[in-house]
């Protein structure tokens, strides 16, 4: 467990994002450019990991140079895929940490990410409904005849199915270990996660698209199928959007990060690196110190940031402090 403290716009989160791009390659070019800032013209990150148990290390390294970005492992050009296999990471940031009150996409996004890790056939089964969706997208919006979108749409149920099985198949798993860690943090109310697949229930995907062609061909979109899919907690039989505090709503947050990270690690065998930004915002000392103590029992490598020192990591083995100041990073 390591903590990096100090004050606002010291650098904490800065390195929090260093690591994040050595792991997923950095997302989108604009986003690639503003790491940049005002005066820089290039910049490079390179991390050495290595796997508990394991004489070698890894060099993984990510660089941004007139608008272009490369990546590799050990000198080898690699796939933002490769990059994510060699190095799991799971992050909470101040913008993840009201998921639970988010668009359905932001809570997807948890369940895919999972699911990309554990299961093998998921991202060629995500990418084949996504070019497919995109395709009858546009089909819809050239207006084409009914008799002509019926080869699109069978297309996308075969994909779309494909897909959906697999968040069904891995959802329950998904679901238990949520609710068992919001039951750790919060014992007093009875925890439940639904899954909606992105169509109404009791309907096959065929049905749901073949009765809302006229609308998809007035709006220009495919309005059902699994980029729909949703999934919401609930607590004593109410759903708990909007009716949690920021304090409860956080720590819905933390409970998802540790159970991504479990399931990962119950099916290949190692935990994710785990980040946690802003870790003490929100929670009193004795929330605090639940939340320490979970992630600690987990066993993971943990970066955190704080504005001070956290008491609730005093006396634990193996943590380390780093105080950061104007972009620096010392060991205490």
């Amino acid at each position: 467990m390591n903590l990096l403290f100090g004050d606002n716009g010291a650098g904490k989160s800065s390195l929090l994002e260093a690591v994040s791009i050595v792991s997923r390659g950095g997302g989108s070019v604009p986003h690639l450019r503003e790491v940049l800032g005002p005066d820089g013209d290039r910049w490079r990150v390179t991390a050495t990991s290595r796997e508990i148990g394991r004489v070698s290390a890894r060099i993984q390294q990510v660089v941004f140079s007139e608008g272009k970005k490369t990546q590799t492992i050990d000198d080898r050009p690699v796939s933002n895929r490769e990059l994510a296999l060699a190095l799991p990471l799971v992050s909470l940031t101040p913008l993840n940490q009201t998921v639970v009150n988010e668009g359905a996409s932001a809570r997807l996004r948890w369940l895919d990410w999972c699911m990309f890790h554990v299961e093998h056939d998921f991202m060629e089964a995500w990418q084949n409904y996504r070019r497919t969706l995109k395709q009858r997208n546009a089909a819809l919006r050239m207006g084409v005849d009914r008799s002509s979108m019926e080869g699109w749409s069978k297309l996308l149920v075969t994909h779309g199915d494909a897909l959906a099985a697999l968040r069904k198949k891995w959802f329950p798993d998904f679901s238990r270990q949520f609710t068992d860690e919001l039951s750790a943090f919060l014992p007093d109310s009875e925890w439940v996660a639904d899954f909606y697949p992105g169509w109404e229930g009791g309907k096959s995907l065929r049905e749901a698209l073949k009765q809302s062609l006229a609308g998809d061909l007035r709006m220009g979109s495919t309005r059902y199928g699994p980029h729909r899919a949703d999934w919401n907690a609930r607590r004593n039989g109410e759903t708990v959007k909007r009716k949690i505090s920021r304090g409860e709503e956080k720590l819905c947050a933390i409970a998802l990060l540790l159970a991504v990270a479990k399931i990962v690690r119950d099916v290949v065998g190692h935990l994710p690196v785990l980040l946690l930004d802003d870790i003490e915002a929100e929670f009193a000392s004795n929330t605090r110190k639940k939340v320490v103590d979970r992630l600690d029992s987990l066993g993971a490598q943990c970066i955190m940031t704080a504005h001070e020192r956290l008491l609730e990591l005093e006396g634990k083995t193996g943590v380390r402090m780093f105080h950061v100041e104007h972009g620096c990073v010392g060991s205490l």
